[in-house]
């Protein structure tokens, strides 16, 4: 498959292989500030004038965090800097599973439907495989969400089959699966024009030819 006989020039097995790779140094990198947001957004609500929360995630608790910063500064002072690494391995996955069901799936659903199908490489092309990755991309990703959010919510945090067994014990296997529609309204767009833009940047501005 990856000397090019699944898909494209450069095969599905590499495409599959540069998907994994770009996916586990992006969301180790990007952990530490995937840790604070989370944190931040399930501490978001109106406070009283006791700095107690009345609406949110957490109702009638003191609120933890007054901006981005302020939760940067706590968490390094009161757990140390390697607390920005709490669930980095199931960031980690969530970002593997999120390039490799979008970039991948984005090239080789364009060379199925050019080799099998014999559609043109056109921008309607472009839009229609943009789509499938953004559908494949927020299903395949869902599980790794939810379980992320649940382990970096808390300073105590969980691991990865705590937090697994929590969502089955709490909503059953389709609780993976919680959020999917405001997950897609965010990826389904961006996957929508993104590679349909980059399409044409190669094209018309660097004189590349369309992505294989």
């Amino acid at each position: 498959v990856s000397s090019g006989a699944g898909g494209g020039d450069s095969g599905l097995g590499s495409k599959f292989t540069a998907g994994v790779v770009l996916g586990a140094v992006s969301g180790l990198l990007a952990s530490p500030c995937d840790l604070v947001r989370i944190r931040v957004q399930a501490g978001a609500g109106n406070i009283d004038a006791n700095g107690i929360l009345t609406t949110g995630l957490r109702a009638g608790q003191p609120q933890e965090f007054r901006h981005t910063f302020h939760a940067i500064s706590s968490v390094a002072s009161q757990h140390g800097v390697s607390a920005f690494f709490q669930g980095v391995g199931v960031n980690v996955a969530r970002s593997v599973c999120m390039t490799v069901g979008t970039v991948p799936v984005y090239e080789h659903t364009k060379h199925i439907a050019k080799s099998r199908l014999q559609l043109e490489d056109s921008p309607r092309l472009h839009f229609g495989a943009g789509i499938v990755a953004g559908l494949v991309g927020t299903t395949v990703t869902a599980p790794a969400d939810v379980m992320r959010t649940r382990v970096m919510s808390t300073a105590e945090g969980m691991n990865i089959i705590g937090a697994a067994s929590s969502v089955l014990r709490d909503h059953g296997p389709l609780g993976f699966f919680r959020g999917w529609t405001p997950a897609y309204i965010r990826i389904g767009p961006l996957f929508f024009f993104m590679p349909a833009l980059i399409e044409q940047v190669r094209k018309h501005l660097f004189g590349l030819g369309f992505i294989e």
